[in-house]
């Protein structure tokens, strides 16, 4: 059974450093040389408070999106070292899942503050009452061809703030309830990725808040994973394929599914769909919309799909030749 002590932080942050695995990795948003120098900084920060040494004050980083990382994790360890000094020298599953839970809620209330960047669907992005934040991605951008989105879309509903606080209320339940830490991280985790429709947005304000959102549940994903026991080594597939790693040659692809979507989600499913694909078509019977893509992605798409909604009759074929996709003359 795992404890919260330094060897689960390190465990944490080295998770934090390797190559994103899935879901992180259909986020579309990766770590900046900015967030990635405030990792380094917060990880002796969060391993001293395990042991009950609350965090000093810190420089803030210049970069929003770090900023924001920086006062999650700080806020974490304050949360860990004050629930530490509070449970004495008591020390066990109960109280390290407590003290985590109360860490996860000081996490979610520092991220307040003008000078965090936050969505605003429809309007200008601002950090709170101040001018709006610029573009924050210092070395990062998001991967050529990632499906993006205006102002007024829906990707960014909930802040990063509201998304750690839902984090935090979750585990703060499986505590109370007596469970043990990894089903308080894995409830924490799961909390914070429920229901987001994924999709990075085009404006580099939007975008700011997409990031810290997504940056924060990349931090509580890996908390998960370093909770949890390591598996066994995987055996490849007779092809040589390993976990999350394929080896087959994309195709051109037919993807064809109904789902029950009412006008304003219909488009928004389509213009998301319309940057992984060469054709959407859609046939409408009332709110029954079947429809057919023609990609070189179907697993994007048909993520894609599953966001918007309840996917029935789902059919995925080799295009036929001659059919428009991704580079052939009209697609």
């Amino acid at each position: 059974m795992p404890a919260l002590d330094a060897d689960l932080v390190h465990r944490w942050f080295d998770g934090l450093r390797a190559p994103a695995p899935e879901p992180e990795r259909s986020w579309g948003a990766g770590w900046s040389a900015a967030d990635v120098a405030v990792l380094a900084d917060e990880e002796p920060v969060l391993t001293a408070s395990v042991s009950g040494v609350l965090p000093a004050a810190t420089e803030p980083a210049t970069d929003p999106v770090a900023r924001g990382v920086q006062r999650y994790l700080h806020g974490v360890a304050a949360g860990i070292a004050g629930s530490r000094a509070a449970w004495g020298q008591a020390d066990g599953p109960s109280a390290d899942a407590m003290c985590l839970a109360a860490g996860l809620m000081a996490g979610a209330a520092a991220l307040s503050g003008p000078d965090l960047p936050v969505p605003a669907p429809g309007g200008p992005v601002a950090g709170g009452d101040g001018p709006p934040v610029p573009d924050p991605a210092g070395s990062w951008r998001p991967p050529d061809g990632w499906p993006a989105t205006g102002r007024g879309g829906v990707p960014t509903e909930r802040s990063a703030a509201d998304t750690a606080a839902s984090a935090g209320l979750a585990a703060t339940d499986r505590a109370v309830e007596g469970y043990g830490l990894a089903d308080v991280a894995g409830r924490a985790a799961d909390a914070a990725v429920m229901g987001w429709q994924v999709s990075v947005p085009s404006d580099s304000a939007d975008r700011a808040a997409y990031r810290l959102r997504a940056l924060v549940c990349a931090v509580l994903m890996a908390l998960q994973r370093a909770c949890v026991p390591p598996p066994p080594p995987a055996e490849p597939a007779s092809c040589g394929a390993r976990p999350g790693e394929p080896v087959g040659d994309p195709f051109p692809a037919e993807v064809s599914f109904d789902v029950f979507l009412g006008d304003a989600e219909l488009a928004d499913l389509r213009r998301r769909l319309a940057a992984l694909s060469s054709e959407v078509v859609v046939w409408s019977d009332a709110d029954i919309r079947h429809l057919h893509v023609h990609t070189e992605r179907p697993g994007p798409v048909v993520s894609e799909a599953f966001a918007a909604g309840t996917v029935f009759a789902l059919h995925i074929a080799a295009a036929r030749p001659g059919a428009a996709h991704p580079g052939a003359p009209g697609g």
